[in-house]
């Protein structure tokens, strides 16, 4: 998975949100192995973090250039501040819960 940390303009955060859904969503859905997609924001401080999934270490390394050119594009439309971008591996444990 990829993580980039923003910082937005407090005032223009509704607007990021909706950019968030109706710009970078549709991108990342282009990108070949895209799984999922999460924006969690502080609306008091403007920071924002935004994680990007993909079903394989080749396909994160694949969609490295699409994604620096979204974070570009996004990022000059928005005004934002990209602060850190790392990539991570991602591990989800199965659970296997009893019934209650």
């Amino acid at each position: 998975m990829r993580c980039t940390w923003l910082n937005l303009d407090k005032s223009e955060l509704s607007h990021a949100i909706r950019t968030y859904r109706m710009a970078m969503l549709p991108a990342y859905e282009e990108m070949g192995g895209f799984v999922s997609a999460s924006l969690m924001l502080d609306r008091a401080t403007g920071r924002a973090v935004s994680s990007a999934t993909f079903d394989s270490g080749d396909a994160l390394v694949a969609s490295r250039p699409a994604a620096q050119r979204l974070r570009s594009r996004t990022g000059q439309d928005l005004g934002t501040t990209v602060t850190d971008m790392q990539e991570f591996e991602l591990s989800i444990p199965h659970l296997h819960l009893p019934e209650l």
